[in-house]
């Protein structure tokens, strides 16, 4: 969307989402104090989301290309984070920069021993990084428990199944599976290892299965 005074003053060339969360925006000036004129670059979050975290920065005034590092947010949110450029002053305006999806930079991994009451169980959950997964091992099936918060991160993305996996074991009792969970590009990343019971985990053999399910942004 055009805004009259900020394509006057500055373009902005490129936003890329950097994997230690922080965002750089690659922008080029067109005229003398720009920055004076009260225009910034920075991010913010959906008005649904509610939070009240944001971080603008003023843009150069001298002609030429600049870069703006956006700092990694203060709240852990798992969601969609929109880059815009704003005018401050009597008059304002705003544009839509860019959307780039915020989530964290680590792996989580999580251990769990199947009850009798799950092996018997529609399904069971095993919590993961910042959401929480449904193991459908009757119809070898992974689904989502979606907008909870787990191991401190709030989650507004709307997480999906990733449907039917070849090859899924049904659950038994005992059974013994270590969950590596993380976020990407690509979206929502499930790794199912799976053990005949925990001895066996434990002596090193050769897991009974093992796959991965990805969640797409």
């Amino acid at each position: 969307m055009a805004s009259a005074v900020i394509d006057a003053n500055i373009a902005v060339t490129g936003v890329t989402k950097n994997t230690n969360g922080t965002i750089k925006v690659t922008y080029k000036v067109k005229v003398k104090d720009a920055g004076k004129t009260g225009i910034s670059i920075g991010y913010e979050w959906p008005s649904n989301y509610r939070l009240s975290d944001s971080s603008f920065t003023t843009v150069a005034n001298t002609v030429g290309t600049h870069t703006i590092t956006l700092p990694k947010p203060k709240v852990n949110a798992i969601g969609t984070q929109n880059v815009v450029a704003k005018l401050s002053g009597r008059y304002t305006e705003s544009k839509h920069l860019k959307s780039v999806f915020n989530y964290p930079d680590k792996k989580e991994v999580t251990y769990h021993e199947v009850s009798k009451l799950e092996a018997g169980a529609e399904y069971f959950v095993v919590v993961g990084l910042g959401a929480a997964i449904e193991y459908y091992f009757k119809k070898s099936k992974i689904g989502f428990v979606l907008g909870k918060a787990y191991l401190g991160f709030i989650t507004y993305y709307g997480l999906t199944s990733v449907g039917v996996i070849e090859d899924f074991p049904p659950a038994v009792v005992g059974q013994y599976l270590k969950v590596t969970t993380w976020y990407s590009s690509q979206g929502f990343h499930v790794k199912t290892e799976i053990w005949a019971n925990k001895s066996s985990f434990d002596k090193k053999a050769k897991a009974i299965y093992v796959g991965t399910a990805v969640s797409k942004w």
